[in-house]
């Protein structure tokens, strides 16, 4: 299609109405003493006449119309660029801007916006006229020529009534700064608003709410579960829910790592941006510097965030969850997660230990009749040495040595020379004495000495400055039902711990298999009913 270029097009006078030619100098005689004799038949057919005249002038006015101006790029731009946050006359004047870089033709803000309303109220141009075509790339190309960031995407908050104050008053809503979205497809400009209430001072925005001068958020059912957008307040990137979903996808079919995930994404954007795929209808349309990657480190945390609320909201009768203002404070976020990690566990443990009496016989017909207990040291983490560190959360058992599970600070020039967190790293300056670093031998106590397997953890591996991975307990159907992470080596009194803290949330299999479960059996024959294996 072309079109005129360097002119301006208007709406009126596209279109003369005049079904029949006179001369001017001849006008139709009529006797002024009475007007013309009418009979009903002529009214109808003067009336039809009438409706054949308006019709033809609308089409004559739709032929001018679209042989002068780009009306479907014209429509297309504005049911993509229109929205109710943005001021109709900035969308007008930014529809009309790239027209004119596009087909060097200009519109004034007033005949533009007649324009629109014709064909937006139109049945013929909706039934007959309107073409789907792609815009992308004139977006694109706008906004590369003129260094412009159109905004697409609107983060609104969960609700525009405040759901604190009984009277419900609408929210007053404010703009915060421009924010990137990572989308499935692309890399997208957001912008992200909140509301306000000015009777409880509570702001409200996508997926929680804070009050005035608290350090903390807080998530609610309706401002997570129905939500297709991940942003909690304090940070800066907004994730699609399809992002989450994907890493999660590729985590259990493909064991992804997060470094993995995170660089496979920024790959595949590089990609496309290489190349250019015309009959492509997804993806972003707002031109994104290179420098706007997707950061390890803050996606790792977001997408924790995001499954372990989940996980509450679905296991646990809660309605509102806090969380962390701010998810750089790596102490505000342990803190968080340590306040509901004995909840979620036991949520998980008595759900999938008793998923016979939810699904059915589901697996097989001897599903879970039988618990297989066994070590993965892959998943291994650097770990602080302190070794004396006691759960004496199992009455039976007494305290269990378990070890510091705190991360262990860098031995940068020798400062860290123990490889202690820094929490002992202070109680270790303020005791001098380093009794406290040595090894409880008693943890590992077996009553009897008869099994010809020896463990010792601190002869055979007293370099170690890691981990010793999952302690893992499933059941004979495949499906994990407990686990434990191993500060330290396997040992009897340790397993023990393991199996009665599921014991004590959910019944357990009679049968249990262990490959070490010759020294278990040793030790409880031993220690049963006295001060290391109390009866209960």
């Amino acid at each position: 299609m072309q079109f005129a270029a360097n002119r301006e097009v208007s709406p009126s006078g596209l279109g003369n109405d005049r079904s029949t030619s006179r001369s001017p100098s001849r006008p139709p005689s009529r006797s002024p003493s009475r007007p013309p004799s009418r009979s009903p038949s002529s009214w109808i057919m003067s009336d039809e006449k009438t409706n054949l005249d308006l019709e033809l002038r609308n089409d004559l006015l739709f032929v001018n119309l679209l042989k002068n101006a780009p009306v479907p790029v014209i429509m297309s731009l504005y049911s993509i660029i229109q929205h109710p946050q943005r001021a109709e006359n900035d969308t007008l004047r930014l529809i009309s801007n790239i027209v004119e870089h596009k087909y060097d033709i200009s519109f004034s803000l007033k005949n533009l916006r007649i324009l629109i309303e014709t064909f937006r109220t139109s049945p013929l141009y909706s039934k007959y006229l309107q073409l789907n075509i792609s815009i992308d790339a004139t977006i694109k190309e706008y906004q590369i020529l003129t260094e412009a960031c159109i905004v697409f995407k609107y983060i609104m908050p969960f609700t525009r009534v405040c759901v604190e104050c009984v009277e419900r008053p609408q929210l007053k809503l404010y703009e915060l700064n421009n924010f990137t979205l990572f989308d499935e497809s692309g890399v997208d400009t957001c912008s992200v608003w909140y509301g306000y209430c000015i009777g409880c001072k509570c702001s409200y925005y996508c997926n929680s709410l804070s009050y005035s001068g608290s350090k903390c958020n807080f998530v609610t059912r309706e401002s997570f579960k129905f939500n297709e957008f991940i942003y909690f307040h304090g940070t800066s990137t907004v994730y699609h829910q399809r992002v989450m979903i994907s890493f999660a996808s590729a985590l259990l079919s493909m064991c992804s790592s997060v470094s993995g995930f995170v660089k496979w994404y920024n790959d595949k954007l590089d990609t496309y941006q290489k190349y250019s795929f015309s009959g492509s209808t997804s993806g972003s349309r707002s031109v994104i510097k290179q420098s706007r990657k997707m950061d390890e480190k803050h996606f790792q945390i977001n997408f924790l965030m995001y499954e372990i609320i989940k996980f509450i909201f679905m296991f646990i009768e809660v309605d509102r969850i806090e969380i962390p203002m701010s998810f750089r404070n790596a102490d505000d976020v342990n803190t968080f997660f340590y306040q509901w990690k004995d909840r979620c566990y036991a949520a998980f443990v008595r759900f999938w230990m008793e998923h016979k009496k939810i699904f059915g016989p589901v697996c097989s017909d001897t599903c879970s009749i039988c618990l297989v207990v066994d070590g993965h040291q892959k998943p291994d983490r650097p770990i602080c040495k302190f070794n004396n560190c006691f759960d004496n959360t199992i009455n039976e058992l007494g305290p269990v040595l378990v070890g510091c599970p705190y991360s262990s600070v860098r031995n940068i020039d020798g400062r860290n020379p123990h490889h202690l967190c820094p929490k002992h790293i202070e109680q270790l300056n303020l005791d001098t004495n380093e009794d406290a670093l040595r090894f409880e031998k008693s943890d590992d106590l077996n009553g009897i000495d008869q099994c010809n397997i020896k463990r010792h953890e601190l002869m055979n591996h007293s370099g170690r400055k890691s981990s010793y991975g999952i302690l893992m307990s499933f059941l004979n159907c495949g499906i994990v039902v407990g686990f434990d992470e191993s500060i330290r080596s396997e040992s009897p009194r340790r397993l023990l711990r393991h199996l009665i803290r599921m014991a004590k949330i959910s019944m357990i299999p009679r049968g249990v298999v262990y490959d070490n479960a010759c020294s278990i059996k040793l030790y409880m024959d031993a220690n049963y009913g006295g001060d290391y294996f109390q009866r209960s």
